[in-house]
């Protein structure tokens, strides 16, 4: 029966998949009362089968699957109809550039590059952008631009050290000490927000919100700042 309802897909409320998904905890429960009676009273001169045994739960593992599978279908169903109406079908993004909040950028070609603002009445003596690897290791630590405004920064794959990087996925922290700190022992350091460009790749649907990949780098709709249109 379980099986039977799980081809349904949306409706309000409690969904298909819900409901399939508290009936199977139900029927399993009752399956596995069932088989271990059988294995307890069963004829020793006949034993059940491995093969029957392996059978059973199979087929109880293939219903659970089924539901799951309904349930990824719910959501990208749900997703499709309107529940991120005001951003748009998230499959209408793939394959267009976009500007994006976040502090991870792709290098390429040993080339990489990120954006962060000041304020006019923010000018801070000093900026410091710290670049760490996938692994969270530093591998440079450069100045950044402190004039008002929008500071985009070109980083050329190099480390301090002066070496080129391998092509991949960086993260940078653009920060500065509060110029109106009063006790010099105790600078409050302050990081500044970043955003990145690239292209969408795919859209994720197996959680509850889209999740979009641009080159290796996973954000939410949200994040979004700029949609430039084709990546032509």
């Amino acid at each position: 029966k379980a099986a039977a309802n799980a081809s349904g897909i949306g409706g309000t409320g409690t969904s298909n998949s819900q409901k399939d998904a508290t009936k199977l905890t139900g029927t399993t429960d009752q399956f596995l009362k069932i088989l271990l009676a059988q294995l307890k009273y069963q004829d020793p001169t006949e034993p059940m089968k491995g093969t029957e045994f392996i059978d059973s739960i199979s087929r109880l593992s293939s219903v659970e699957q089924t539901i799951n599978t309904n349930k990824n279908l719910e959501n990208i169903t749900n997703i499709l109809k309107g529940n991120n109406a005001q951003f748009g079908n998230p499959v209408s993004y793939i394959d267009k550039k976009i500007d994006f909040n976040s502090s991870q950028f792709a290098l390429k070609n040993h080339i990489g590059g990120f954006s962060y603002r000041l304020d006019a009445d923010n000018q801070p003596s000093h900026i410091n952008m710290i670049i760490k690897d996938s692994k969270g290791n530093t591998v440079a630590n450069v100045a950044g631009t402190n004039k008002p405004g929008l500071n985009n920064v070109t980083w050329n794959g190099k480390d301090s050290a002066g070496n080129t990087v391998s092509d991949g996925l960086y993260t940078v922290d653009v920060n500065y000490t509060d110029p109106n700190s009063k006790d010099p022992k105790k600078p409050t350091s302050f990081s500044l927000p970043t955003w990145t460009a690239g292209v969408v790749s795919g859209a994720d649907f197996t959680s509850d919100q889209p999740i979009l990949d641009v080159g290796g780098i996973r954000i939410p709709l949200t994040a979004i700042r700029t949609l430039y249109g084709s990546s032509s």
